[in-house]
């Protein structure tokens, strides 16, 4: 039972300072439809760490992004509409989606940075 605790209370923590986040945003894809991730330029106090990833599950498609955070805090991103490419040829931008990621310091409480 312990050990279970333990699992859930790593897995509940907000992530680092320097961690690798994975942004993920999931569509449900048309039959025979493919998706491409649009560019995302951050800056600032966040960072792409590598190219988008895209994968499929069941009839959806989930377009992930690895981000880094190089301070703590709350950070409010506007992650990009990835692109739909039916079979017919025709597109669609999808919209952004605003997210919200916490994360927490490495560095103990009290201590300068």
């Amino acid at each position: 039972m312990m050990p279970a605790l333990l699992l859930a209370l790593l897995q509940a923590a907000n992530p680092t300072v320097g961690d690798t986040i994975w942004i993920e945003r999931r569509l449900p894809l048309p039959g025979g439809a493919e998706v491409r991730p649009a560019a995302w330029p951050l800056e600032g106090n966040l960072g792409l760490l590598g190219r988008p990833v895209v994968r499929r599950d069941g009839g959806d498609a989930i377009v992930a992004y690895p981000v880094v955070a190089w301070a703590a805090g709350t950070h409010r991103l506007t992650v990009p509409g990835p692109i739909l490419i039916r079979a017919d040829g025709r597109s669609d931008t999808l919209p952004a989606e605003l997210r919200t990621v916490v994360v927490a310091s490495v560095l103990p409480d009290g201590a300068e940075p």
